[in-house]
């Protein structure tokens, strides 16, 4: 009698190339379809969160300016900061922008590609490195955490750097040098902490692994090489940075079962070695998300070696009871990991509003109290109300020129309006950058939005602001007052780009072209060799 393990793999063929006959990719696939589905059913609700409104802000500036600009005109103005932020980003939006997209539909697109776009570049490094059963785990304990989907959508620019990690590995497995040192390279253009954090995990990658060490050095010199441009115009203003700890810091969600699976997993990685380590060298690595976003740590991107690391113990598991003639034990197994990944998932939250750690049970089918209040509940709605921010977004344009500056009681508020109206800011939403000039802020700018209170009584401190500073309403949203300061003369000065648009759309061709040139060139090599 052919065991369950036998009758599966000769159901589905299993070799290495992409096959829909293969059982765990039609799994993988069925997950894949359904993430699609659940991200074009959220479309209403996206763009999540805030940090979206910051891109935009810089997407629009790189838009006034003609192209990358180190210069952020349209934050503190009149007179600005050091743009510091990695542009690779800023410059995608940008081209999405110039196709016609409105500010929103440029957000709302990134926001539904990119959790889709991860998981499929994280499943296809896993399956062509490792095996279809690893990557397939993987998948399915990735789709299970809620709070990494947030972490990797509120955070693109952090995702697309991890994305460009990952693909450098890729290529230094499969002994392509140019396609590892580009990806690398453009990690560097994409967010400055996640790209170091890969740096240094294909560092001590190579420090594991001596087949591999001269290939990894090679790689990482060369991609700091090509990103010395911005690594020394970010030295060069490094006295400005001013690095903040967010809320997020004092949050940490910790799934037991995943990290015991974890663990279990490390186990088999240091025994097999070789690739393996990778995945070790990344969790190290990530160990400093402690000291910078303890729950980007816990339950956002530091959870992809742990999800990788528990994938192989659910596989050495799956492998042990297919192994048997007895379906029950198999079935037991896949009740067992549903159930604790999907229907009730024990979690330990710590938040700063509770004195101790606190258990709640995560569930697909109920949600737990705690998405339903403080940071997750926040990161995962929407702060794009059309109705009034639209109100309070014309209000700003029928009563201000385009190079006025607004100021907001809310600084992110604020953004959101501001970079709808296509204004400049006497704030910022991003404050770890300082600006050149510390000046009055409401005295800096021509009009003032101001929020009204929730609980509908007249805002504290306005009075005395519009005392202070003889405003003058010009307009009331049922969201917002906007006031008229005449005093004001300032005004947005545009600063002229360093890199034009068009130079920069060019260099992300030529690096198409030169993917495209290597893998012809190996191709060609391989066939002359036969």
């Amino acid at each position: 009698m052919l065991s369950i393990r036998s009758a599966f793999v000769k159901s589905f063929p299993n070799d290495q190339d992409l096959n829909i006959r293969s059982g765990w990719d039609i799994f993988s696939y069925l997950i894949f379809a359904v993430v699609i589905i659940l991200q074009i059913s959220n479309w209403h609700k996206l763009p999540l969160f805030l940090d979206c409104y910051y891109h935009l802000s810089v997407m629009r500036g790189f838009a006034d300016a003609g192209g990358w600009v180190g210069v952020s005109f349209w934050d503190y103005a009149p007179f600005g900061r050091p743009h510091l932020y990695p542009p690779l980003f800023h410059i995608l939006e940008l081209i999405v922008f110039k196709c016609g997209a409105s500010p929103i539909l440029v957000a709302k697109i990134f926001d539904l590609a990119i959790y889709p776009l991860f998981l499929l570049c994280l499943w296809s490094v896993i399956r062509s490195i490792y095996s279809k059963e690893t990557a397939f785990f993987s998948l399915l304990l990735s789709v299970s955490s809620y709070p990494l989907y947030l972490s990797l959508v509120n955070n693109i620019p952090f995702t697309i750097a991890l994305i460009f990690g990952f693909s450098s590995f890729y290529f230094i497995k499969r002994k392509r040098i140019l396609s590892a040192i580009l990806m690398l390279a453009l990690s560097l253009y994409t967010h400055s902490l996640m790209s170091f954090l890969m740096v240094l995990t294909i560092m001590l990658y190579g420090f594991f692994l001596r087949d591999d060490r001269k290939s990894c050095l090679w790689v990482i010199f060369w991609a700091i090489l090509m990103a010395s441009p911005l690594i020394f115009h970010q030295l060069k203003y490094v006295a400005f940075i001013h690095p903040l700890r967010v809320m997020e810091f004092y949050y940490a969600q910790i799934n037991p079962c995943l990290y015991a699976l974890a663990i279990l997993g490390l186990v088999i990685a240091l025994k097999k070695k070789g690739e393996y380590l990778f995945f070790v060298a990344l969790g190290i690595v990530m160990c400093v998300l402690l000291f910078t976003n303890r729950d980007r740590f816990f339950s956002g991107h530091g959870l992809v070696p742990v999800i990788f690391l528990a994938a192989l113990c659910l596989e050495r598991f799956f492998m042990e009871f297919s192994g048997k003639d007895n379906i029950r034990i198999l079935f037991l197994f896949w009740v067992i990991v549903i159930g604790v990944f999907f229907v009730v998932t024990p979690l330990v939250v710590i938040s700063p509003y509770n004195e101790s750690p606190t258990i709640f049970y995560n569930s697909w089918v109920v949600p737990a109290d705690y998405t339903k209040q403080g940071i997750y509940a926040e990161k995962g709605g929407t702060f794009y109300y059309p109705k009034l921010i639209g109100e309070a977004v014309r209000a700003v344009e029928q009563n201000s020129d385009k190079d006025d500056i607004i100021f907001s009681n809310y600084n992110y508020g604020g953004g959101i309006i501001s970079v709808l109206a296509h204004r400049a800011t006497s704030k910022a939403m991003l404050l770890e950058v300082l600006p050149f000039k510390e000046v009055d802020a409401i005295e800096a700018a021509r009009f003032v939005l101001w929020y009204k209170d929730p609980a509908g009584i007249f805002p504290l401190g306005l009075a005395d602001v519009i005392r202070s500073y003889n405003l003058k309403k010009v307009a009331e949203t049922e969201l917002v007052y906007l006031y008229v300061n005449e005093i004001s003369t300032f005004k947005k000065k545009v600063v002229p780009a360093r890199v034009p648009f068009g130079f920069c759309v060019l260099i992300l061709m030529c690096i198409v072209i030169a993917f495209v040139f290597e893998k012809i060139a190996i191709i060609t090599a391989t066939e002359v060799k036969k």
